[in-house]
């Protein structure tokens, strides 16, 4: 049995960095892909877990206060010990999800952005207490860990923080392939240095350099490529606008234009030619330059990522306003209104949760988990409908049999310092391939109340996909194995 102790944090505020109580404590942090954040946490839970762990398999855990569930956090330390003032934790590993361009690019350039919880500025008492201390015993779909027949014991309290710090991440987790993110990078404007950069395309450069600045993670599976899992997304359009237009459906060369254009008429989504056909508009919003899920969506659609999109902001339907920056470097921009967009797939699922009449009507584009947040009823975000994509519905079972193709590849980086860097379990890349190795066996379609291979499970194991498409970049035609 594992057991995990939760703290949830509920302040947090500017600290510098700690002294953590053992010199001999191997910190991790991790960043990059918002979609991907209940996997990899799971896969951090079943790695601290494990024989790795000399205290018993206890995990110790305390998240920002973003989510009542720790896999929905924005950030998180996990750790083999207690933490805090004279704590016993000797792995440490620090979670904040940035996005994917985001993860990638801080990565390769050694960027100190990310904002991770200080393990030092929380109260060792409070942690301490919990030894010995029983919670809930949960069968092996708990929240908490994804491993087949593992149970979790949870306990969880509040406590305050008073610290968080900066750090470059050690492990990037992200929907797209290095490529695709260097291919947006390179139309960007960089207004100042970043980390040994002085422009943008000289970053994109040495995030695809044969060098070997970052490789793929992990040591199972297709190493190669760096595949952990398969991320599928869903067009979604806004709260009522399926029952005032009859829209269902959204096709491939559909998505290019409302992409391209910003909107497009009701008649191209339904074939119609009523009035309401021809005066309905459908307005794009969507995620900024640091999400994933625009990579994967832009270029399944064949637009690409290299094109200036129009998005439009919600419920006012204004564009995006013009040199906005990536969510965590602030001199990295674009310069067109429109190209920009919401900061979290939680944003764009509140904007389509807004009340909508004709003539104007949203729709969007999402990863699986907030699609579902952005088509429930009885709250704020309600009434969304999801549409089926070249006429096919979303499953699992129809993204596994080649039939629906609105879907990436989840890939895990490191940089390539650190990769194998040592014979020990737990050397920093050691820990990183382990928790890459454990999303690809286990938690890929782990989704965020901890349950597997749900229809609202944000990825999907790789080894069950029947189907496969070029790497490099993402949209490419889908083989059958």
């Amino acid at each position: 049995m594992k057991s995990l102790k939760a703290l949830t944090l509920g302040l947090l505020a500017a600290a510098s960095i700690g002294t953590l109580a053992s010199a001999q404590v191997t910190t991790v942090h991790v960043a990059g892909s918002t979609a991907f954040r209940a996997p990899t946490t799971a896969a951090i839970i079943d790695y601290l877990s494990s024989t790795n762990n000399p205290n018993g398999g206890v995990v110790y855990a305390a998240w920002d206060g973003t989510s009542t569930n720790l896999l929905g956090s924005n950030g998180a330390i996990l750790a083999n010990g207690t933490i805090g003032s004279g704590g016993t934790a000797t792995i440490i590993i620090e979670t904040y999800w940035t996005g994917s361009a985001a993860g990638v690019i801080d990565l390769v350039a050694g960027n100190n952005s990310g904002t991770y919880l200080d393990p030092s500025s929380l109260p060792s008492a409070d942690l301490t207490t919990f030894n010995g201390e029983s919670g809930a015993t949960l069968a092996s779909s708990s929240p908490y860990g994804g491993g087949t027949g593992l149970t979790s014991t949870v306990k969880t309290s509040t406590v305050a923080a008073s610290g968080t710090v900066s750090a470059p991440p050690d492990l990037a987790m992200s929907d797209s392939n290095q490529n695709t993110v260097a291919l947006e990078l390179s139309t960007a404007t960089l207004t100042s240095p970043l980390g040994g950069y002085s422009t943008a395309s000289a970053l994109a450069a040495a995030i695809t350099s044969t060098a070997g600045n970052i490789v793929p993670a992990g040591t199972v599976g297709d190493v190669t490529n760096g595949f952990v899992g398969v991320v599928p997304f869903e067009w979604v359009i806004g709260n009522g606008a399926s029952a005032a237009t009859g829209v269902s459906n959204i096709t491939q060369q559909a998505a290019r234009a409302v992409i391209a254009g910003g909107k497009i008429a009701q008649a191209l989504l339904t074939g119609g030619n009523t009035t309401a056909d021809v005066t309905n508009q459908f307005y794009l919003t969507g995620r900024n330059e640091d999400s994933g899920t625009r990579l994967d969506s832009f270029e399944e659609a064949q637009f690409g990522v290299t094109a200036n999109p129009k998005q439009y902001s919600l419920p006012a339907f204004t564009l995006f306003p013009a040199n906005s920056t990536l969510n965590t470097e602030p001199t990295i921009k674009w310069t067109p209104s429109g190209h920009s967009g919401y900061a979290t797939g939680g944003n764009v699922a509140s904007a389509l949760g807004n009340a909508e009449t004709a003539p104007k009507f949203a729709i969007g584009y999402l990863g699986i988990s907030d699609a579902a947040t952005a088509t429930k009823t009885g709250s704020g975000n309600d009434n969304g409908t999801a549409l089926t994509y070249n006429g096919v519905a979303y499953s699992v079972a129809a993204v596994q049999d080649g039939s629906y193709t609105l879907w990436g590849y989840e890939h895990a980086y490191e940089l390539a310092a650190n990769a194998n860097n040592g014979s020990s379990t737990t050397t920093l890349g050691s820990i990183i391939n382990a928790i890459a190795d454990g999303i690809y066996n286990t938690d890929a379609d782990i989704n965020g109340s901890g349950l597997h291979a749900q229809s609202n499970s944000p990825g999907i194991l790789y080894s069950t996909l029947n189907v496969s498409r070029t790497a490099s970049v993402e949209g490419q035609p889908v083989t059958h194995n």
